[in-house]
């Protein structure tokens, strides 16, 4: 009888093996399709590819200033961005810090982004994670152990989170942020100002925060929402920026703060940091 049930168990472990397996190179084969998708759209590229500080005259003087700071005259356009990430992650306000490794790439002619992170130290991630912003539409995936979902996102709420996402994390590649036809800045205070990005019918804004250095402290939003309960609700966010470095002569933070500014309490849920970071220029 003993032998049965290892029997059984052994058949069992495998099966499931089997179906991670098999997930994982689906999940690998996604991440291809998505980031040659990325690649792909031209639509919105930029006429200008060098940056001049003439470009930003017009506005407010702060963001004048960040631009200088961040970017030399002559500084080319990014086109595409390759980036990975260390984090430590939490679900709850007084919960358990887990540890999660991410890949992300961005578009800069056209917002898009797909973001694919694993949760946990071993071989067999036991939390995976997908998110997918491409020609408007938003899309997010968790699974548990790769084959079992927890949660699927999608739809408008999906849509306008992952634009306002891509604005803030504009800031690890600034020349996005640049005036166009997708993106306006309007003045706040003397050290904030208001950033819009309109594209496929969608807006979403936020408040950024400079010191007096003209380097990013931090940025508000009120457009992202938030996973609460199987139910989704509108609540303000906001990225801490800081650790400040140079990659290929472009100035970003290296270590950001992802917090839902709730009424009772603010909840710092996510603690990232770039491990590297690979520009395409134009």
């Amino acid at each position: 009888m003993g032998d049965k049930y290892l029997t059984i168990i052994g058949s069992l472990v495998g099966s499931f093996l089997f179906l991670s397996l098999i997930s994982a190179l689906w999940s690998r084969h996604k991440v291809r399709n998505a980031v040659k998708c990325l690649r792909r759209r031209e639509y919105g590229k930029t006429v200008a590819n060098t940056f001049h500080s003439s470009a930003v005259s017009s506005l407010p003087p702060i963001v004048q200033k960040y631009f200088s700071t961040v970017l030399r005259d002559g500084q080319q356009y990014i086109d595409f961005i390759e980036m990975t990430q260390e984090a430590d992650f939490r679900t709850q306000i007084d919960g358990d810090w887990s540890h999660l490794s991410a890949d992300v790439w961005y578009s800069a002619n056209e917002p898009g982004l797909v973001w694919k992170a694993r949760f946990g130290t071993s071989i067999l991630p036991y939390k995976t994670a997908w998110l997918e912003f491409i020609h408007g539409k938003g899309h997010g995936l968790v699974r548990l152990l790769g084959t079992i979902t927890l949660l699927e996102t999608h739809g408008f709420e999906a849509d306008i989170t992952l634009l306002s996402r891509y604005l803030m994390e504009a800031v690890w590649f600034p020349t996005v942020l640049l005036p166009s036809r997708q993106i306006e800045w309007s003045a706040v205070s003397e050290l904030s100002a208001k950033a819009e990005i309109t594209f496929e019918g969608l807006c979403a804004s936020a408040i950024f925060t400079f010191t007096e250095d003209g380097l990013i402290e931090n940025i508000v939003t009120h457009d992202k929402f938030r996973d609460f309960k199987g139910s989704f609700e509108k609540e303000q966010f906001t990225l801490h920026c800081k650790n400040y470095k140079q990659f290929q002569k472009i100035t970003i933070p290296t270590e950001v703060e992802f917090v839902w500014n709730l009424p009772d309490k603010d909840f710092l849920y996510g603690k990232f940091r770039v491990e590297n970071i690979r520009y395409e220029l134009s």
